[in-house]
């Protein structure tokens, strides 16, 4: 079925605080240690949180520094959890992309996250657990977030 075409700026999702932050807290839902804000889903068995992002002007979602900030086309986030039997593959907004697209034939970069070029992401090994540790909590907070624009 076609997508229809729709004219939207294309607007990213804000990190606050930190990308290792951000994980971090994503990381704690996963885990069950810290519930996310939303009501779950009673219409399935599937584990899911949907919290309405423009409720009250709270486009936020995050503590102590560590959250994103959605743009105003957003009007609510969905919050699924990977299991040991079930995968979610998340599938990119067509709109968001085609406009991502668009803006690197304009001459804008591909714009990524400054933690890649942290190592071991620059061809270096993390030296040691902390590192390592540190490496996961960004690469989760990027990836949950992040569509691949």
């Amino acid at each position: 079925m076609p997508i229809a075409a729709v004219q939207t700026p294309f607007v990213p999702v804000q990190v606050t605080g930190s990308y290792e932050d951000w994980g971090s807290l994503v990381l704690s839902w996963a885990a069950g240690a810290a519930t996310p804000p939303g009501a779950a889903y009673s219409d399935d068995s599937t584990w899911r949180y949907v919290f309405p992002a423009q409720a009250d002007g709270h486009k936020q979602i995050g503590t102590d520094g560590a959250g994103v900030i959605f743009p105003d086309t957003v009007q609510e986030v969905v919050f699924v959890r990977d299991t040991s039997t079930r995968r979610y593959v998340r599938l990119p907004d067509p709109e968001m992309a085609k406009a991502a697209q668009d803006e690197m034939a304009a001459g804008s970069n591909y714009s990524l996250p400054r933690f890649y070029s942290d190592a071991p992401l620059n061809c270096e090994m993390p030296e040691n657990l902390a590192q390592k540790l540190k490496l996961q909590k960004e690469r989760v907070g990027d990836y949950s977030i992040g569509s691949c624009m």
